[in-house]
């Protein structure tokens, strides 16, 4: 670690950094100002590590350019190290680990700069000093400690590992943390959906019931799996029974949030889109007609028409071998040809748009 000037990151920029921590959403302007002057800019290079699991916690730092590796030691092979998540502009490290810091005052984890880094740090015994002169920022602070570990466990989602910070604590403010018992059903097939779900913790799993009323396991999902969203999507009742499989936390988030981060997130609507489609197991639309066809080139086409809304879509014969493949029973990835899950989920996704497919999840 290199101690810069404080001038080399703006006490405004500071200010703002400080601001955007949720543990210190509470605070005022003027004691956020006053915390940022205690901060100092400090610069890592590219490997170097920042923090160090077991150290004892005496700074507290703020990511102000560049991206950092968080990661723990393995259980199983004590000499190897497991990544949790990467860190990014405006995100904290000490601040979200089991309240303020650990239980234990040392680190839970390491802490690796992939990149340059500049960051902000702040002594321990500066931040204690601060704390005591306004005694009500602590209770606040360890109230949202749980917020923050939201924040950085969200984060792991696809969909959302590309969300900004600030957009990040938006999405952490409107999730409810809801805890569930081995057994408890979370939705029944059939039902209206108006929210989806991550998992926290334990396990959920999935079944559906066919026509003769039997129930066949259809997966076991685990952290940080993201369910639930197809209804949401689509407008179709529940498809499928959730059930959790032990005791475990749910993070639940709204249809209308949801919604909202698609309207205006492309890569979190794109991430949510595909990841529906590929664990589905596409229906062809009962009413669609194929036509075959020849282009002036003699090349061969199939054309699919849907009478329902009048759409048209143009598919190749590498296409068309899937298409007939779509029965609802199967999932893409074991589907019997030659072309990639990637190209798969591409077609799939292109007709589900103009209901060529159902998509059952």
């Amino acid at each position: 670690m290199f101690n810069d000037a404080n001038a080399s990151v703006k006490l405004a920029e500071r200010e703002m950094l400080v601001q955007m921590q949720p543990c210190f959403s509470m605070m005022t302007e003027d004691e956020c100002r006053e915390l940022a002057k205690l901060m100092t800019g400090v610069t890592f290079s590219s490997g170097q590590a920042i923090v160090v699991q077991d150290a004892v916690v005496d700074k507290v730092f703020i990511i102000v350019d560049g991206h950092a590796e968080v990661s723990q030691r393995s259980n199983k092979t004590p000499s190897s190290s497991v990544p949790l998540a990467v860190l990014g502009p405006g995100e904290a490290i000490g601040l979200s680990e089991k309240g303020l810091f650990s239980a234990t005052g040392k680190r839970t984890a390491t802490v690796t700069a992939l990149t340059a880094i500049k960051a902000l740090a702040l002594d321990v015994d500066k931040l204690n000093v601060f704390f005591d002169k306004y005694a009500h920022i602590p209770v606040e602070i360890l109230a949202s400690a749980d917020k923050m570990l939201q924040v950085h466990f969200i984060k792991q989602a696809l969909a959302f590992e590309n969300l900004s910070q600030e957009k990040m604590t938006w999405l952490a403010s409107h999730i409810e943390d809801v805890f569930y018992h081995a057994g408890d059903v979370i939705f029944k097939q059939g039902d209206s959906g108006d929210r989806c779900y991550l998992i926290f913790s334990g396990k959920v799993e999935i079944t559906r019931q066919d026509e003769h009323g039997i129930d066949h396991l259809l997966a076991v999902l685990t952290a940080p799996a993201f369910f639930g969203e197809a209804t949401l999507i689509t407008g179709a009742p529940r498809n499928a029974t959730a059930r959790m499989q032990e005791d475990g936390e749910l993070l639940v988030l709204q249809h209308q949030y949801l919604s909202e981060l698609m309207e205006t997130e492309n890569l979190v609507s794109n991430k949510v889109m595909r990841a529906m489609v590929e664990r589905s197991r596409p229906k062809q639309s009962s009413h669609v007609i194929p036509f075959q066809r020849k282009t002036a080139d003699g090349q061969d086409v199939i054309i699919l028409k849907n009478p329902d809304n009048n759409k048209y879509c143009q598919i190749s014969p590498a296409d068309w071998k899937i298409w007939r493949q779509l029965n609802g029973k199967q999932a893409l990835s074991t589907l019997q040809d030659d072309s990639s899950l990637e190209a798969r989920v591409e077609l799939v996704s292109k007709l589900a748009q103009d209901d060529f497919v159902e998509l059952n999840n």
